[in-house]
């Protein structure tokens, strides 16, 4: 970064894009100290995950922080009843994992929360979709010591990313137990597909739900309230909701908001 400042000149606006990096007290941090003098500005999906970057002092002013999303996607939209065919799915509360089976993502908080909620109904279906399984032997003993847990929980593992779209379209809410997250792309998937997020309350999703309006959220490891939500979740007008999240994420969430937000902060560093 001040190599590269240094051969395009002070003329030249620098921005920097948080991707989920955390403050990490090293070496490190004095050379990013120093690279903050040659930076115009930050991105970070939400300014709230920027606090601990500015009270360690890496960042110099809450005002080179930009809200950006730090990613968009796009995906096809699909018939809902083809893909619950397709992919054997019944019933009308389906909720869906997408992500690594990790104590960040933190699975057994969700698994636990499920199977509170089976109590109050036995007939609602789990299935979890993921690449990395480090988790997976203590996933495999919760599931396999409760039997209602056997017959509501699905260990799909991975799949394509034309698959994930089907799975997206079929299931009714997408659920993650995260602890910290830059972004979250398989949200963002989800909401593309009007999969209704029911998610923890860090700061990135609560950037990307609008603060819970297009979603639920539940503070992170949480068993308790992750089982109350779930619960709520079941109560829910799922067709209207669903339809709402789906024109939010079209409308705000997609790859011309993320570029004209990045216009209106590259206009204001030029004083265009």
């Amino acid at each position: 970064v001040i190599f590269l400042k240094i051969a395009v000149g002070k003329n030249t606006k620098l921005i920097v894009q948080h991707h989920g990096e955390t403050v990490v007290h090293s070496k490190r941090k004095i050379l990013q100290q120093l690279a903050d003098k040659y930076i115009d500005a930050y991105f970070f999906t939400s300014k709230e995950i920027a606090k601990p970057w500015i009270e360690n002092k890496i960042i110099s002013s809450r005002d080179k922080i930009f809200e950006v999303l730090e990613a968009g996607v796009e995906i096809p939209l699909l018939n809902k009843a083809d893909c619950k065919n397709k992919l054997a799915v019944t019933g009308e509360n389906n909720f869906l994992w997408v992500g690594r089976l990790n104590e960040n993502k933190d699975p057994v908080t969700i698994i636990k929360a499920f199977q509170q909620l089976l109590l109050q109904q036995p007939d609602v279906k789990l299935y979890m979709i993921y690449q990395q399984d480090d988790l997976l032997p203590e996933i495999n003993k919760l599931v396999n010591n409760n039997e209602r847990l056997q017959s509501a929980v699905r260990l799909v593992g991975s799949q394509t990313k034309e698959q994930l779209v089907e799975w997206y379209h079929a299931c009714d809410f997408f659920i993650l137990g995260s602890h910290q997250e830059g972004s979250g792309y398989a949200l963002l998937e989800a909401m593309h597909a009007g999969c209704i997020p029911l998610v923890t309350n860090i700061p990135s999703f609560k950037k990307i739900t609008e603060d819970g309006k297009y979603g639920i959220l539940f503070q992170p490891g949480n068993i308790v309230e992750c089982a109350n939500k779930l619960q709520l979740a079941t109560t829910i007008n799922k067709q209207l909701f669903s339809e709402e999240i789906l024109n939010y994420a079209k409308s705000k969430l997609g790859f011309k908001n993320i570029a004209a937000a990045i216009l209106s902060v590259c206009h204001k560093l030029l004083k265009v």
